[in-house]
């Protein structure tokens, strides 16, 4: 029996339904534990008592966006993972996110299964 460590995941989306149906898509992986914030600012407090693996941020949130948050987590753990999920994706958006730090800049309209091998290939690096 090959021993998989469980994935902490936080999900920051101010859209409550989107975060719910993330969670359900990510619960299907594994070892994972899914935390989900819809607001970016109780979502440092999290970042902040906790040990996240990944972390995937929208972009269009009230009083912070994706960018900003993506700066302020990496201010206070700089070793996580995050990846921008956005239904306005741009270039520009993809090299300012990119700049701030996130690994990848995807479209809330990516399929599931794209979602779960980003997960699976964290759990095998």
């Amino acid at each position: 029996m090959v021993f998989i460590p469980a994935i902490k995941i936080l999900l920051v989306d101010d859209d409550k339904d989107m975060c719910d149906s993330l969670k359900d898509i990510f619960s299907l992986v594994k070892g994972t534990k899914i935390k989900c914030s819809t607001s970016p600012i109780k979502s440092l407090e999290l970042i902040k008592k906790n040990n996240f693996d990944l972390v995937f941020v929208d972009y269009k949130m009230p009083k912070m966006n994706g960018v900003e948050l993506i700066k302020k987590i990496l201010e206070i753990k700089p070793d996580t993972h995050i990846f921008m999920l956005t239904a306005f994706i741009s270039n520009n958006l993809i090299n300012e996110a990119q700049a701030a730090g996130a690994k990848k800049v995807l479209s809330k309209f990516i399929w599931p299964d794209e979602l779960i091998k980003i997960i699976e290939n964290y759990q095998n690096k």
